[in-house]
């Protein structure tokens, strides 16, 4: 049984805080998206008046909004009441931010209309776009350093086991629900990765694929942006249907194939999605998936942010998220063997370095 007063909250205002957290959420949610917590985060000092300016934000509702904050101790006005700091929990929130987007502007229709979705059978909605946006910053805050390691590793695997074509070798990577391609960009950008592959006269060629096609032109606008768009390559497909796919071949020769936090979303019929790739994808020997595994086990309030929402929103949606032991029994049965395993900063995810049977 749960007990709030071993979280410091006395009897009389468990259900004040509760009410009232909902409220912050979505306050961070909303300055995360206008980029406000950046501009707070550069500064020493800050008034309402410049961010309203800034914003173009009334500046009646941006008091209220940053009372919200004070209130929970992310922002403090000094003692003259003019300016506002940073407050004691800024930092983490700063940090985490993106996860109360993802939930807050991500799952938004399917948390107001949570009534009918689970006594009919209407489709829960989700905004794929700010679920890309927002799982690609906390990727990048708590999972990219490992994922990095990962994908390094399976080039120069890969490199080392492929004959040489003309004057090099060529490695193709596909990326599984690849949202605004942040991953595949970071991939190609990155200083030590492209120096491997020059030490090794290799080129590096990507595809991402992804079912939202708003998502994918936001990342052929970045990539075009970034100089890269000759590199990586975009589909908008529905993963689990890639074999129908007869107009996009491109992709078929990848020699590596990584999903991150994706493939949980496709695991009916016993993971069979996995059999799938491995036929999608005949030369592909390594696959780098990183995604979450069910941690929850008794109620709780203070579970790690994210984990209890994820297994909340997908329950919804009637998707397993699956624990440890039942991840690796997934990979067994459908032809792959875990050949590495690294966590990340995320308490509920790892990073799985898996290859064919």
């Amino acid at each position: 049984m749960v007990n709030l007063q071993q979280y410091g909250l006395k009897d009389n205002k468990k259900i004040d805080f509760i009410f009232n957290s909902s409220l912050c959420c979505a306050v961070i949610s909303c300055f995360y998206e206008l980029g406000i917590f950046e501009l707070i985060q550069n500064k020493q000092r800050f008034s309402l008046q410049e961010i309203s300016k800034k914003h173009k934000i009334d500046e009646n509702i941006l008091h209220f909004l940053f009372f919200i904050l004070e209130s929970f101790e992310i922002i403090k006005r000094d003692k003259n009441e003019k300016y506002y700091t940073k407050g004691k929990l800024f930092g983490e929130i700063f940090q985490k931010k993106s996860f109360f987007y993802w939930l807050v502007s991500g799952y938004y229709k399917m948390l107001s209309e949570l009534p009918q979705i689970i006594t009919t059978n209407k489709k829960p909605y989700k905004n794929w776009k700010n679920i890309a946006i927002a799982s690609e910053e906390y990727g990048a805050n708590f999972v990219w350093k490992d994922l990095k390691k990962a994908i390094k590793k399976a080039i120069e695997w890969t490199i080392s086991n492929q004959k040489p074509q003309g004057n090099g070798r060529k490695i193709q990577i596909v990326d599984l629900g690849c949202g605004t391609g942040h991953y595949l960009i970071k991939i190609n950008k990155d200083n030590d990765i492209t120096s491997s592959l020059n030490e090794k006269k290799a080129e590096l060629f990507s595809t991402g694929i992804n079912i939202s096609a708003s998502t994918i032109e936001i990342a052929k606008k970045i990539t075009k942006k970034e100089g890269l768009h000759s590199k990586i390559d975009f589909i908008v497909a529905d993963i689990q249907n890639l074999f129908h796919d007869t107009n996009q071949k491109n992709y078929l020769n990848a020699d590596i194939i990584m999903s991150i936090f994706t493939i949980h979303e496709f695991l009916q019929n016993e993971g069979i999605i996995f059999e799938k790739i491995r036929k999608i994808f005949p030369k592909a020997e390594i696959f780098i998936l990183c995604d979450n595994y069910k941690i929850t086990t008794t109620p709780n309030p203070t579970y790690p942010i994210y984990s209890l929402a994820l297994e909340f929103t997908h329950a919804i949606q009637k998707t397993h998220i699956p624990t440890l032991k039942e991840w690796y029994k997934i990979f067994t049965a459908n032809g792959w063997k875990p050949i590495k395993i690294l966590d990340t900063k995320i308490e509920n995810a790892k990073i799985f370095i898996l290859k064919k049977i």
